[in-house]
């Protein structure tokens, strides 16, 4: 096949989820990110998480910045709109990790684009940029000095070693091959917590604790679930899935903080009429 008809085969990486009764398609548009191809991307741009010392082959997230989306879906005084989004790395935090990554820009799709007051009071920005760093995300092998053996993650070069990475103090540590976009490992729950979210298990003990907590400081209100459902999301508390507790959950929540002992008896007064 000619390498025109491969570039003519290509497609974007794109994903559609639902946000209230919509359906959102994201596409990314650079760098040129497909579920089987990555192109015009020469080892720059890159932003991830790295320990202050790599002893030894690591594999750490991060994510491509800058990086552009178009999304499609919404609609605009009634019409179908489309507006680009730029993730990039925001300057004004001190961090210089890939927690800094966020949303730099939002413009219309096209010349003389218009996007208004209502549509952008509309896009659900946390939904759209959560599933941007998603299909952005990398991870990005680091190796320190020394001769490594790609076909074994971890180990040293070997006579019997025929793809392997060599590496001088000068260089370390260096990058091996990046794995992209929705394929990356943990790529979503890395996404969740680079755009400051917490996800976790229903049960687990921060998440309990966290419900415990607010349960002693809930005001004396009937709907005391709720109450607490928003705080946990105004915290960065989600489920596994990224999605917010329920009051169901919860409730289910209360129950099991006070068998693990994180909930003491309390004397709360009644919720007035």
């Amino acid at each position: 096949m000619s390498k025109t008809k491969e570039v003519g085969k290509r497609q974007r990486l794109s994903s559609v989820l639902d946000i209230g009764t919509r359906k959102i398609t994201i596409t990314i548009l650079s760098p040129d990110v497909g579920e089987n191809h990555l192109v015009n991307w020469l080892g720059e741009g890159i932003v991830y998480d790295s320990p202050t010392k790599v002893k030894k082959p690591t594999e750490v997230s991060g994510v491509f910045a800058p990086s552009t989306f178009r999304v499609e879906g919404f609609l605009d005084n009634g019409i179908p709109s489309s507006f680009v989004v730029t993730l990039d790395v925001n300057k004004d935090r001190k961090s210089n990790g890939s927690r800094s990554v966020h949303v730099t820009k939002i413009e219309a799709d096209g010349e003389g684009g218009y996007l208004s007051a209502g549509l952008l009071k509309d896009i659900a920005l946390d939904s759209v940029r959560d599933e941007c760093l998603r299909m952005a995300a990398v991870r990005v092998p680091l190796f320190p000095a020394g001769e490594w053996d790609l076909h074994n993650f971890g180990a040293k070069k070997t006579a019997s070693s025929t793809y392997f990475i060599r590496v001088t103090p000068e260089d370390a540590p260096a990058i091996g091959n990046v794995i992209w976009g929705a394929r990356a490992k943990n790529a979503r729950e890395w996404a969740l917590t680079t755009s400051g979210k917490k996800p976790r298990a229903w049960d687990s003990d921060e998440t309990l604790k966290a419900v415990a907590r607010l349960f002693a400081e809930c005001p004396a209100i009937r709907n005391r679930a709720q109450w607490i459902a928003t705080q946990l999301e105004e915290e960065g508390f989600v489920n596994t899935r990224g999605t917010a507790y329920t009051p169901q959950s919860v409730n289910s929540q209360i129950r099991e903080a006070r068998a693990r002992k994180f909930l003491k008896t309390t004397t709360r007064k009644k919720a007035t009429k």
